[in-house]
């Protein structure tokens, strides 16, 4: 299924947005500076999916790690420390 049209004729995914009253906003796939957040979680999901149960259990993961821009040791920022 087709989820937005190109043509002159809205696809039936554009027509159930528009019966809910959802405006769809597409953005371009594989494209870090409309989407880079999503984006990058499935990069990652990809990369660590094999280590952990379920889509949730990773999320929780993902969302508690210490980022890598950041001083392990710390969790500062490795700016502050150079």
């Amino acid at each position: 299924m087709q989820f937005y049209s190109n043509g002159n004729k809205p696809s039936r995914f554009e027509r159930y947005l528009e019966r809910q009253g959802i405006k769809f906003i597409p953005s371009r796939k594989s494209n870090p500076q409309t989407n880079g957040t999503l984006e990058r979680l499935w990069y990652e999901y990809d990369k660590h999916r094999f280590s952990f149960d379920s889509i949730d259990e990773f999320i929780e993961w993902y969302n508690n790690r210490i980022h890598g821009a950041l001083w392990l040791e710390s969790g500062e920022r490795i700016e502050k420390h150079l």
